[in-house]
């Protein structure tokens, strides 16, 4: 990816997260089942494994609550699921 791509995929990854923050927040009043929730986390979990992700993650400039950060920090290296991404311009996937 190019400078222009990498900068549009932060922007993304960034509102990604901010609507799973909201979320989060419905999960723990009850409003989202444990069934709807694990796959949104799996999918974070996933994103997180592409490197640009979790370069933005490490920067920590992103304003999501304490509380929210330190649940995904708890989940991020979990190996309790996977995640399957396609790997771009390539035929094969990787599961991470």
């Amino acid at each position: 990816m190019n400078e222009e791509d990498i900068r549009r995929f932060r922007w993304l990854v960034a509102e990604l997260f901010f609507l799973y923050e909201g979320q989060y927040e419905f999960y723990l009043k009850g409003h989202i089942s444990e069934k709807s929730w694990q796959p949104k986390m799996a999918a974070l979990r996933g994103i997180l494994q592409n490197p640009i992700a979790a370069e933005w993650w490490a920067m920590r400039q992103a304003p999501l609550s304490g509380e929210f950060r330190e649940y995904l920090e708890s989940i991020r290296d979990s190996t309790d699921a996977t995640w399957t991404y396609q790997v771009i311009g390539s035929s094969t996937s990787e599961t991470a």
